[in-house]
C-alpha cells in the first residue's frame, strides 16, 4: 500500500495503475490548475520515502484579461490608471506574456484614453482622464479574446470653472420681462449641480429690476440661489419704464470670474403724441413755437418714429408748417393768430396716435394805428370854465383787436387844462387807462385866451396815436348889472324865482337860450334854475333875465353863497356860445334860525390866495339872532378867474372833484 500527496499548491493525485508493477513501480498523475512548484510526498507501507521530487507547473496559454481601477466616484478632469492583466484559462497570471496590443474603448460617459497599450510581462497600464460628469465605462480587448470592462463608475464634476449667462444680451422695450439663465460648468464643461450663484445689477444706478422665478431669493437689485442638476439657475429681469436705459446683469459664484450681459431698453411703439407749446399766453401776430414728440405708452420719446404729423386747425390759427415727418421722433412748428381768441393746440399722426397741447389764449398786440376821438364840444368859450368831455378810442392793435384793458395813453393839450386821474405816477404827464371797451376819457377845460388847441394822445407801448382839434372862442360881450340879482335872500325848502339884469355891450344882438342856468350851493344841496324863455338882447340894450321857480334845498346850510350863471345861446353871427357870465359881487343869503354873518368873495380870490368856489359857504364874522338877509363884505373878482372853479384841484363849477389835473 502507498499514498502520494502534493504540497505547495493544491493538486489532485491520481494513480495510473491499481498496483505497482513487477519492478515495484507505479505511476501517478498530479493535476492542478494553479501554476507553481509542488513537492511530491510518497508513503509506502506506512514508511515515507526519503525522496521528495518537485513538480513545476507552468501557466497555460493566454486565455483572458482582467481590468482593475479605482472604485469611484471619479472626478472629472482628474486622471486615474487602469491595469489590465493577462491570465490563462485557470486564472493564472501570465507574467511572461508580452506583446499583445490592447485597445481601450469608452462606451459610456466621456474620458481621455490612449488609442492602445501593449501588454508587457502579463500586464498593461491605461491612463484615463474623465471628461464628463456622467457614469464612465471603458472596455479593453486585443481583438481576439473577450473584452473586459471597467465601470460603469460615477464621475463627479470638478470645481466650477466657468459661468455662462444666456441669452448673451438683451434688447427690450419698457417694462418687458425676460428670463436670464446662468450655467455653471467645470473645466471640462460639465454642469455643476448645487453651486451657489448670485445675480446682481451693476453700474452706478440700476434702471430695471431682478425678480425671482422660484429658485432665488432677494430683492430687485440682487437675487441668489443654487444650480439644479443641469448646473443652471434662472432669474427674471424686468426692464425699466424709462427709455433709453441700460443695465449690466452679472452672475457670480465661487472662484470663476463673474459673467455679465448688457440689457438695453429702447422706447416702445408710438402710443401718443406729446404736444408742448413754448407758451399758452400768445400775442396776436407773434409766432409761437410748438414741439410735437412721438411717445410710447410710458412717455418715452420714440426716436425711431418717422411718421407724418398734421396740426389741427382752430379759429384763425395758422400753422407753419402745418404738417411734416417726425425727425428723431420730433416735429417743430410755429402757430400764429391775429385775432384775440382762445385756440386749441392739437395734432394727429398718420397711422394712429394724437395729442393736445392745451388751449392758448391770444392777447392783443401792442397798440397801433390812429386813435379815434370824440368830444361833447369842439368849440368852447375861452372863459376858463367851459368844459368838453373827450372820449379816446377804441384803441386797437395792428390787426383790429381792442387793446387790453389798462393800456396807458399819454394825453396833453397845448393850452387847455386836462382833468382826469393820472394812472401812472412813473410816466411824465397825464396818463389815462383804457377800459374793457378800449376807450378812455378826459375833461378839457377851456383857457381864458381864445384860439385853437390840439389834444394829442399816444399809447405808452406801441405806436397808436391821435389828435383832436378844439377852438376857443371869445366870450360874448355880455355884462351883469351889479346889484340886480333878486331876491338876495331865501329860506331853505322855499320856492324862489330869481331875476337879474344883463347888458349887451357888443355891436350885435345876443340871444340867450332857455337852457341858461343860475345856480348856487353844491352836491345834493345845489339850487339850480333855468331861464323861463329865450331872451334877446340888442346891441347896447339891457334885459331882465327871469328864471323859473325852483325850491331851495332844505339841507342847504344857512349862509351866503356866490351864485354862477351859465349862459347858453347865439351871438349876432348866429354862432353858438356857452360860457359862465361873471356875477362879481352878487350873493344869495340862505337864512336860518341862527345865521352867520359872512365875508363873501363870490367870484374872486379868498384869503389864502385860492380861487373862491361857489360850493362852500363863505367865512363867518358874526351871529344874527333873527332870520333876515345878512349883509356881506364883498371882495372883487380876480381878473379872468370866474367864480366856481378851483384851478388847483380841477373842480368844475357844478360837479365833484374829477381827480388830478394837469395844465399846459
Amino acid at each position: 500500500m502507498f499514498a502520494v500527496t502534493v504540497t505547495g499548491l493544491s493538486a489532485s493525485v491520481t494513480p495510473l495503475a491499481p498496483a505497482t508493477d513487477p519492478s515495484g513501480r507505479i505511476d501517478v498523475r498530479a493535476t492542478t490548475g494553479t501554476a507553481g512548484t509542488a513537492a511530491v510526498h510518497v508513503v509506502a507501507r506506512g514508511v515515507p520515502l526519503t525522496s521528495q521530487p518537485s513538480i513545476v507547473y507552468q501557466p497555460g496559454p493566454l486565455d483572458h484579461y482582467t481590468i482593475a481601477g479605482p472604485p469611484g466616484p471619479l472626478t472629472s478632469g482628474n486622471g486615474v490608471t487602469l491595469t489590465v492583466s493577462a491570465f490563462d484559462s485557470f486564472g493564472n497570471p501570465l507574467p511572461g506574456e508580452s506583446g499583445e496590443t490592447l485597445t481601450p474603448t469608452v462606451t459610456s460617459g466621456a474620458a481621455n484614453v490612449p488609442p492602445s497599450v501593449t501588454l508587457a510581462n502579463g500586464t498593461a497600464s491605461i491612463p484615463v482622464t474623465p471628461s464628463q460628469a456622467a457614469p464612465l465605462t471603458i472596455q479593453v480587448g486585443d481583438g481576439t479574446r473577450p473584452t473586459v470592462a471597467y465601470g460603469p463608475v460615477a464621475v463627479n464634476p470638478s470645481g466650477a470653472a466657468t459661468l455662462t449667462l444666456a441669452p448673451p444680451s438683451l434688447s427690450l422695450t419698457p417694462a418687458q420681462a425676460v428670463t436670464v439663465t446662468v450655467t455653471v460648468r467645470d473645466a471640462a464643461g460639465n454642469p455643476i449641480q448645487g453651486h451657489a450663484v448670485t445675480f446682481y445689477l451693476g453700474g452706478p444706478s440700476a434702471a430695471g429690476a431682478l425678480e425671482s422665478l422660484g429658485g432665488t431669493t432677494g430683492g430687485p437689485g440682487s437675487q441668489g440661489g443654487v444650480t439644479n442638476a443641469s448646473g443652471q439657475l434662472a432669474v427674471r429681469y424686468r426692464a425699466p419704464n424709462a427709455a433709453p436705459a441700460a443695465d449690466s446683469i452679472f452672475a457670480s459664484g465661487g472662484a470663476p470670474s463673474p459673467a455679465g450681459i448688457r440689457a438695453a431698453t429702447s422706447p416702445g411703439a408710438t402710443a401718443a403724441l406729446r404736444v408742448t407749446p413754448n407758451s399758452l399766453a400768445w400775442t396776436a401776430g407773434v409766432a409761437e413755437s410748438v414741439r410735437v414728440q412721438a411717445i410710447d405708452a410710458f412717455g418715452n420719446l420714440v426716436t425711431a418714429d418717422a411718421a407724418t404729423v398734421t396740426m389741427r386747425p382752430s379759429g384763425a390759427l395758422v400753422w407753419s408748417p402745418v404738417s411734416g415727418a417726425l425727425v428723431n421722433g420730433q416735429f417743430l412748428t410755429a402757430g400764429r393768430d391775429t385775432l384775440v381768441e382762445t385756440v386749441a393746440i392739437g395734432t394727429d399722426r398718420t397711422g394712429g396716435g394724437s395729442g393736445g397741447g392745451g388751449n392758448a389764449t391770444v392777447a392783443p398786440a401792442t397798440a397801433a394805428g390812429a386813435i379815434p376821438s370824440a368830444a361833447t364840444r369842439d368849440s368852447l368859450t375861452a372863459d376858463g370854465r367851459s368844459a368838453s368831455t373827450v372820449t379816446l378810442g377804441p384803441v386797437r392793435d395792428a390787426f383790429g383787436n381792442l387793446v387790453s384793458a389798462g393800456t396807458l395813453l399819454g394825453v396833453a393839450a397845448q393850452s387847455g387844462t386836462l382833468v382826469a386821474s393820472d394812472q401812472s405816477a412813473s410816466d411824465p404827464g397825464l396818463d389815462l387807462a383804457t377800459g374793457a371797451d378800449g376807450r378812455a376819457s378826459v375833461v378839457l377845460l377851456a383857457p381864458l385866451v381864445a384860439g385853437r388847441d390840439t389834444l394829442s394822445a399816444a399809447t405808452r407801448l406801441g405806436s397808436a396815436s391821435g389828435t383832436h382839434v378844439f377852438t376857443y372862442v371869445p366870450p360874448p360881450s355880455l355884462a351883469y348889472v351889479a346889484g340886480s340879482l333878486a331876491p338876495g335872500a331865501a329860506l331853505p325848502d322855499s320856492s324862489q324865482s330869481f331875476a337879474l339884469q344883463a347888458r349887451n355891450t357888443g355891436a350885435g344882438p345876443i340871444q340867450l337860450g332857455a337852457g341858461s342856468t343860475l345856480s348856487f350851493g353844491s352836491g345834493a344841496t345845489v339850487f339850480s334854475a333855468t331861464l323861463t324863455s329865450t331872451t334877446s338882447i340888442g346891441a347896447g340894450a339891457t334885459a331882465t333875465l327871469s328864471f323859473a321857480a325852483a325850491t331851495v334845498p332844505a339841507g342847504l346850510t344857512p349862509g351866503a353863497y356866490a351864485p354862477s350863471f351859465r349862459a347858453l345861446g347865439t351871438d349876432g353871427t348866429n354862432a353858438a356860445f356857452d360860457f359862465y357870465l361873471s356875477l362879481a359881487g352878487a350873493q344869495v343869503s340862505v337864512l336860518g334860525a341862527a345865521v352867520a354873518v359872512v365875508s363873501a368873495a363870490p367870484a374872486g380870490v379868498n384869503g389864502n390866495g385860492n380861487s373862491a368856489s361857489r360850493n362852500t359857504p363863505l367865512p363867518a364874522r358874526a351871529v344874527a339872532r333873527r332870520a333876515r338877509p345878512l349883509p356881506a363884505r364883498r371882495a372883487p373878482v380876480a381878473h379872468g378867474e370866474p367864480a366856481g372853479i378851483h384851478r388847483r384841484c380841477g373842480i368844475p363849477p357844478d360837479g365833484p372833484r374829477l381827480g388830478r389835473c394837469r395844465a399846459r
